[in-house]
């Protein structure tokens, strides 16, 4: 028998969405996690042709389906789309889930907050090879995860996409999400092969001087979303392609102690690095030559 964890005040009432995509090594845990926060969860599917909804529908959530051309297109549908009657949402995907005093934290975070809030930082410790990634600047990793109803958007973007509060402010939090997919290395590669395609066109969309409507600003001195594009676009893409790729792991696995995370570390950076930033490069290359012929 499910539990009812509904907030005692609407002021902290909380709807979990998780989008999903041939989940069922992930949705149950995703969905058990989510139901310590709230009974008010909403699964947003693509279509799966696993065994993604047999899982779900065992449990008394709403599931929608849906096709969609890109996770940016999917989340910015959701926010102005769902009838979700509580205050606020949080999306979790489906092989992350929230660490043990994640309600507790959220509801002490609201309490001592005012009421121009609009978004909350929350932190994704990373894992791999069911080990946590503590170096190499990956952690701590945070992004708005966590927004009153309706106050933000989605930024267009091919990948990397962060939200973008319409009024009022965000703000960071100490809520932790622990990313742990359960599938091994093979299947890690077969998803960042899609990733790189994606990377590739997100590279070439920005260099070609395409509108930036709807998307966050570069800034050096912004939040952490605005940093990193500011150093992604103005440091390492201005380095020479397939150079990037050694100065991305000496950066990640040296200077920022990507070696402390022991193996698991080291195979993590490698792959990041020698394999899946040499093949966004390599994509790149490929595309650059097609469109010259």
């Amino acid at each position: 028998m499910i539990k009812d964890v509904r907030n005692i005040s609407d002021n902290n009432s909380i709807t979990v969405i998780i989008l999903t995509y041939n989940e069922e090594l992930h949705i149950e845990r995703a969905i058990l996690s989510a139901l310590n926060i709230t009974n008010d969860i909403i699964i947003i599917d693509s279509y799966s042709n696993d065994n993604t909804q047999a899982i779900a529908k065992k449990y008394n959530i709403k599931f929608v389906t849906r096709f969609f051309n890109a996770f940016s297109d999917k989340l910015n549908w959701c926010i102005e789309n769902l009838e979700i009657e509580t205050k606020w949402v949080i999306r979790l995907d489906a092989d992350e889930y929230f660490n043990n005093n994640f309600k507790r934290d959220f509801e002490l975070f609201i309490q001592n907050n005012d009421k121009n809030l609009s978004a909350i930082y929350v932190n994704r410790e990373l894992c791999f090879m069911c080990k946590p990634i503590k170096y190499g600047g990956y952690y701590p990793n945070f992004s708005i995860r966590i927004w009153r109803n309706r106050s933000v958007f989605c930024e267009t973007r091919f990948l990397d996409e962060h939200l973008i509060v319409k009024q009022g402010f965000a703000k960071y939090s100490n809520l932790k999400i622990i990313d742990m997919p359960l599938y091994g290395l093979s299947q890690w590669i077969h998803k960042h092969n899609n990733y790189a395609n994606l990377e590739a066109l997100s590279y070439l969309e920005t260099f070609s001087n395409k509108s930036t409507k709807n998307q966050i600003n570069e800034n050096l001195f912004g939040n952490t979303p605005e940093r990193n594009k500011w150093f992604k676009n103005n440091f390492f893409y201005r380095l020479p392609i397939f150079i990037r790729c050694f100065a991305y792991f000496i950066y990640r696995y040296i200077l920022k102690f990507g070696f402390l995370d022991g193996k698991n570390g080291f195979i993590f950076h490698v792959m990041h690095s020698f394999w899946y930033r040499f093949l966004v490069d390599s994509i790149i290359y490929e595309k650059s030559i097609n469109s010259k012929n």
